[in-house]
């Protein structure tokens, strides 16, 4: 995706958590592409915390907890309360269940979130 007017940056679309394994052949397609830009931005891949590349770069803040199985999830990384409304949720009709973490369930997330066009 490009954007803007003076100053065109070209990113890969973050809304869909999308990154790159290896941003040097990325890099030299844009070189050779007759679209206009600036300024090309990535996101690392999670969960390195440290740069991979040696490219400028700028820190950014991101929400992200670690899931190893549903079980310990549902039993020691959310409280109380949380369990107790999802089982009033299911007493109501709401299905929970484990689902597989894929680009589905990622994208069914974002279209939740970005329902409304005003944050």
């Amino acid at each position: 995706m490009v954007k803007g007017g003076v100053c065109r940056i070209a990113h890969l679309d973050a809304d869909d958590y999308k990154f790159l394994n290896d941003p040097k052949p990325v890099l030299a397609e844009l070189r050779k592409s007759k679209m206009r830009m600036d300024l090309f931005t990535f996101l690392q891949k999670l969960p390195e915390t440290s740069p991979q590349y040696a490219y400028p770069m700028e820190w950014d803040n991101m929400a992200v907890l670690p899931v190893s199985t549903f079980e310990r999830w549902w039993t020691e990384q959310i409280g109380n309360k949380t369990r107790n409304m999802a089982r009033q949720a299911q007493k109501k009709g709401v299905v929970v269940r484990e689902a597989p973490f894929d680009d589905e369930l990622v994208r069914g997330i974002w279209e939740i979130y970005n329902e409304c066009p005003v944050r």
